[in-house]
């Protein structure tokens, strides 16, 4: 599966057979997360940096994690879901900052105000 920015859409393609797919939640999942880089790996087997200002839980199922990548194909980004493996280790770094929680990534804590409650 792959995002088309020009048509807006996410499509599968087999050899020269392409069919749209409507996406509820996210068209990407977070396979893994490497927090000493800062990066996630990503179903579509691309690699991006994680920013954990854009983390938050998924209004389909709030014990999911979901956060912004793909900011260069579509401004806003595209939302990713967190498979569980991947979603535990993130929540393994998260502390609690200035009031609110935190992401200790590169050995530096980032806001992560989405994780709050």
């Amino acid at each position: 599966m792959r995002w088309l920015p020009d048509e807006g859409k996410y499509v599968v393609q087999v050899a020269h057979f392409r069919g749209q797919l409507e996406v509820e939640e996210a068209g990407f999942f977070v396979r893994a997360v490497d927090l000493a880089r800062g990066t996630l790996a990503l179903s579509d087997r691309s690699e991006e940096p994680l920013d954990p200002a854009t983390l938050r839980p998924s209004p389909l199922d709030p014990d999911a994690l979901l956060c912004t990548v793909k900011r260069d194909l579509v401004p806003g980004g595209l939302p990713a879901r967190f498979e569980r493996g991947a979603q535990a280790e993130l929540l393994l770094a998260v502390e609690e900052g200035e009031g609110a929680p935190a992401l200790r990534m590169a050995g530096v804590l980032r806001p992560a105000p989405g994780l709050a409650g």
